[in-house]
Order: C-alpha cells, then structure tokens, then sequence
C-alpha cells in the first residue's frame, strides 16, 4: 500500500503563514513495498494544477496569492507500480505586503545604560471592546527584542523566543496568532517585550544594545465580526507601558525573575509613544520551524544536598523550561539554577558557564 506520510508547505507540516507568491511543496512517501519510485504526482492548489516527477520543493505557480486567505493543498501520487495514494494540507498567507496600521512603540521615559546585562522587560496594554460577535480575530506582532502576547491573561500561541534571532538592521519576521476563542466582550491585550538578542546582553562578551538602545513593539488585532464588519487596531500612543510588571530580569544567559507578589492595582502605567528606529528592516512573515514545547520531561533522580538545595538530574542535556508547583507563604522565593554536569560530590558544576547565572527565579 502507497501512502504520503508527509506533506509541508515552506517545509512546514502545519501552520504555516507565509508572504511567499511561490511557496514550496514537498511530500514524502512510504509503501509496504521495496524499492518504490515515484511515477508521477498532481499537485493543486485552488484552480492550479502541476504534474510532477519530483517530491521535493515544488513551487506554486498559479494566480497571484491573495493576503490573509487561507488555501488547500492537495496531493495524488503514483508509483512505479500504479498504486495511488492522496493527501491535503492548508497554508494561509500573511500580509503579502499589505501596509501596516500600527506603528513600533516604546517608552520614551526608559533609558538603558548598564553594561553587560539586559533591560528590566516592558509591559505593554490595550483594553479592547468587542461589541459584535467575532467570526475571526489574528494578531500580528513583532518586536525588537523577545516578547510574548497574552489575552485576558492567557498567553497567545505555544512559542518561545518570538520575532526570533535575525538580522534586524535588514530583515525582521512577524508572527501571526488566532486569538478568535480568546476573546470576550470586555478584554485586555498584554505584551511582555524583554531585551533579547536586539537589545539585551549576547554572545560571551556580553555585549549588550546590539540593535536598539530600548525595546519597542509592533502589533495589530484583525478582528472579522459576524456582520462581515472588520475592526483593526495596532499599537500606538491609545497603548500604555510600564517596567513594574512582575517580569523583574529576563536575559538568554542569565535567565528569567518572576515576582508574583507585584500587584497588578498598584503598577503605575503611562502612555506608550512612537518609537523610530535607526532603520528600516523589511518584515516578512514567519518561517522555518518555531520554537515550542514539543514534549515533556521528568526527573531520573532528586537527591537532597546537605543545604538543602535538590538536585533534579534529568539524566542528559536538552533545552527546556521548567514546570514547578510551589506550596509557601508569601515572601519565599524559589531559585532553579540550571547546569549541564554535576561535580563529583554531587553538586552543580556551574564553572564553565562563565558568567551566566542560568536560573529562573519566582
């Protein structure tokens, strides 16, 4: 039996959102039988058809594609043998250069000197009003350094790192998340943005401000309500920004402080305002694989160190965050600090991670 055991658009099996007018198409095939060779494949997608001998990176080639427009890609292979088998997938394009209507923010008042370290991280709102009932709601977002989107409280999308690393002074990629069940009547849309790769401390030296001397954000909410009515609303000065948030350090090397008694009534928030950057970067849609959690881990072994501190050996080295359920009081604080080797007591050999701190603190 034949069978496509994999089909990708932009070499993504799924999710993908492109700006691409010729995205690729690959598929892979396997079969009960040896030795099996592709005779011949139809791709199509829409009204375009392509015949094919090859499985590998074949580029759409029909009528211009529209932005924000979702499209089916369906695939019927032969073998050598005459068996048969089909697959479909779906892409959607992004903004295919459709003009943005938000501009890049910040806060004016922030000023980052320090060395060697990265920003405290900003905090980013705007309350939002659904009046109608919402068929769709996508946002679009980037930013210079790493951020991530919450709605109502809940984080929007599985990934880490976003806009990701890149070279920013020429190319910078935009993520896109359907936020359409998240929203109510009444919501407010956060942004946490930190230093990243842009602004905050890289590479061993430590260097610091790569790209920018402060971080900024750029998004817009497309809302689709049932009446076919659209709303959409992108950052500027109607936002506000504040570094009182409970984010305290968020930095690649150092890691990550979460300050869970900061109380949300009492942080101090002021209008954000327009950010201009030192230049002009082409943003383009998402591409290649994102970083998510694909999979959980649990320890091998935890063993009690004479001061008390646990030792979680995970039994090899990978990359991941932790997951933690406390019991306490108020005021405690928690600090996980990460390492790849123990010593030969048993303890963290944090030598040769130079002058990372490697922990995640709540």
């Amino acid at each position: 039996m034949l069978e496509i055991s994999r089909l990708t658009v932009e070499q993504l099996e799924q999710g993908c959102i492109t700006d691409s007018r010729s995205p690729e198409i690959s598929f892979q095939l396997a079969s009960s039988r040896q030795n099996v060779t592709l005779k011949k494949a139809r791709i199509t997608v829409g009204d375009w058809t392509a015949e094919t001998d090859t499985q590998i990176l074949v580029p759409y080639k029909g009528k211009e594609l529209r932005p924000f427009t979702r499209y089916t890609v369906r695939v019927t292979a032969e073998d050598d043998a005459g068996e048969k088998a089909q697959a479909e997938t779906t892409f959607e394009t992004g903004r295919m250069g459709t003009p943005w209507s938000a501009q890049w923010i910040s806060d004016p008042q922030y000023r980052f000197t320090e060395k060697k370290v990265s920003p405290v991280p900003m905090m980013f709102r705007r309350k939002i009003r659904c009046a109608k009932k919402v068929k769709e709601a996508k946002i679009c977002a980037s930013a210079l350094g790493i951020y991530e989107l919450s709605v109502n409280g809940q984080k929007a999308g599985d990934r880490y790192f976003a806009p990701g690393f890149t070279s920013y002074r020429h190319e910078m990629q935009y993520q896109v998340y359907d936020v359409t069940g998240m929203l109510e009547e009444e919501n407010t849309l956060t942004a946490v943005v930190a230093g990243g790769w842009a602004v905050g401390s890289f590479v061993f030296t430590r260097g610091n401000r790569h790209d920018a001397d402060r971080q900024a954000l750029l998004a817009e909410i497309r809302i689709t309500y049932e009446d076919g009515s659209q709303e959409i609303i992108g950052t500027d000065e109607s936002w506000e920004v504040t570094e009182e948030g409970p984010y305290r350090m968020a930095d690649l090397y150092d890691g990550e402080t979460y300050d869970a008694t900061v109380d949300p009534e009492k942080i101090s928030w002021r209008k954000a305002e327009r950010e201009k950057l030192k230049f002009a970067p082409n943003l383009i849609a998402d591409y290649g694989s994102p970083v998510r959690a694909h999979e959980e881990m649990k320890p091998v072994s935890v063993t009690e160190r004479p001061d008390g501190a646990l030792i979680c050996d995970f039994g090899q080295n990978f990359a991941g965050v932790v997951r933690i359920r406390v019991r306490g009081t108020k005021g405690q604080r928690i600090v996980i600090r990460h390492a790849e080797i123990l010593n030969r007591d048993g303890s963290l050999n944090v030598k040769f991670l130079r002058t990372a701190k490697a922990t995640a603190q709540y």
